[in-house]
């Protein structure tokens, strides 16, 4: 009976696949998931966990492609929908969504002085409608005015995003009355800490991506992945020695907290280029 099911498997995807073109990516997955192999005396040996993010950046599917790859999936091989995600996921086959600002000109987006430059993330929630929101202080009202005779109304959306880079200050936290009286405020990051054996709580807005070398004036190019539950992985693409102290952040939390409607902004501080991509399952 087994030996009648798969043979039935490898016939059908044969069949299929000669008329279907799945993606690359998922096309030894499934056929690892449609044909099923005879038990076999191995013996598993726990790898250890990568040091990089195993993520291939080289294409990135559209929403609509991933909704193609699991219709041919379901309806082409008649596989179960709950073993086609399994195959998606197994695969990385997500959409993403990318943000990439580059300095223009050789100069950097923005510098500052001393040992304190880092890049920083944050994530901002849309408050609910009954939320008292505070006034704006007068001369960030005048900006704004300033702002809308220049670029025009901001669409319907509550947050006009072309404010940021000209309001928020060096410490985001001095932004959030702003932020709040335009419908929007931070997510809390809550950290657990020690303190001579007592347990407690520290709360905080600000998720540590990256910080500067000491004593470097040579840029370096650093890649990073977060994903839930803590579990990241981070290298350095050029620039850097193996093995340093690279003064990356593990984003405890910070993809838990991530919910449809947020934003990401991020404080850079003598970056040359930041490019975001979150990636995401549908």
């Amino acid at each position: 009976m087994f030996s009648a099911v798969t043979s039935a498997l490898q016939s059908m995807w044969r069949e299929v696949t000669a008329d279907l073109q799945l993606p690359p990516a998922l096309q030894p997955l499934v056929a690892a998931a449609s044909s099923a192999s005879t038990a076999t005396s191995t013996s598993l040996v726990a790898s250890p966990p990568p040091t990089h993010s195993p993520i291939n950046r080289e294409f990135l599917p559209t929403p609509y492609d991933v909704q193609h790859a699991r219709l041919i999936l379901v309806r082409g091989l008649g596989l179960p929908v709950e073993l086609v995600d399994l195959v998606i996921d197994s695969a990385q086959y997500w959409p993403a969504v990318v943000g990439t600002t580059t300095a223009v000109g050789g100069v950097s987006l923005r510098s500052y002085h001393g040992s304190s430059s880092w890049f920083d993330a944050c994530i901002l929630r849309p408050l609910p409608p009954s939320t008292p929101r505070p006034p704006l202080a007068p001369d960030v009202a005048a900006r704004i005015e300033q702002l809308l005779q220049r670029f025009g109304p901001p669409s319907s959306e509550p947050f006009p995003t072309f404010l940021v880079g000209n309001l928020l200050s060096h410490d985001p936290e001095d932004a959030r009355d702003f932020l709040r009286s335009l419908g929007w405020d931070f997510v809390e990051r809550v950290e657990r800490v020690e303190v001579d054996g007592e347990v407690g709580e520290r709360r905080g807005v600000l998720w540590k991506v990256q910080t500067n070398v000491v004593a470097s004036t040579d840029y370096h190019v650093h890649e990073g992945e977060w994903r839930r539950s803590n579990e990241h992985y981070w290298g350095v693409l050029r620039g850097e020695a193996d093995g340093e102290d690279r003064g990356c952040g593990d984003g405890l939390g910070f993809v838990d907290e991530m919910k449809v409607g947020d934003r990401f902004p991020g404080w850079v501080n003598d970056v040359d280029e930041v490019n975001v991509e979150i990636r995401y399952s549908v």
